[in-house]
C-alpha cells in the first residue's frame, strides 16, 4: 500500500494532523473492541469496510 501503516504517511495523506488519526483510531478500538496492533483485526476491519 501507499502508506504501509505509517500513520505519519497515512495522517498527511488524510490532510490531518497525526495526533488526530491517533485519537481517531483510539476511538475505533475503543468502540470495536479491536486493536490497531492485531494484524487479524486490521484485516477484519478491512474485510468489514469492503463489504460494506
Amino acid at each position: 500500500m501507499k502508506c504501509d501503516r505509517s500513520w505519519r504517511r497515512v495522517a498527511a495523506t488524510l490532510n490531518v494532523h497525526h495526533q488526530t488519526l491517533a485519537y481517531r483510531l483510539k476511538r475505533i478500538e475503543a468502540l470495536t473492541g479491536g486493536s490497531t496492533a492485531k494484524s487479524a483485526d486490521v484485516a477484519a476491519w478491512w474485510f468489514a469496510l469492503c463489504a460494506l
